[in-house]
């Protein structure tokens, strides 16, 4: 008995978007979820707000370089992983 199975592109991207929805739902812990964000959220930003204020002459440029320092390195992440999922999609030829 021959069992033909026959995927296309669509199936694959079915199944990587639920790969990528239900894997890190095995992973998560209390601080993933909305009070943790929050909990972490408000340290940082006392610990943020106390720093500003220890320092009598914050100086703006230098932190709005490091912030596009930081946005710069989020899209490169962001660009790498489209690039490693068209990677590793299936050709339309299979």
């Amino acid at each position: 008995m021959d069992i033909t199975i026959t995927l296309e592109q669509q199936d694959w991207w079915r199944f990587q978007r639920y790969v990528e929805r239900e894997l890190p739902k095995q992973y998560r812990t209390w601080f993933d979820g909305f009070w943790g964000s929050m909990l972490t959220w408000m340290v940082m930003g006392v610990a943020l707000l106390w720093a500003f204020n220890q320092v009598s002459e914050f100086h703006w440029p230098s932190a709005l370089i490091a912030l596009l320092v930081f946005v710069f390195i989020w899209l490169l992440a962001i660009l790498n992983m489209r690039k490693l999922r068209r990677a590793l999609e299936p050709s339309a030829t299979g």
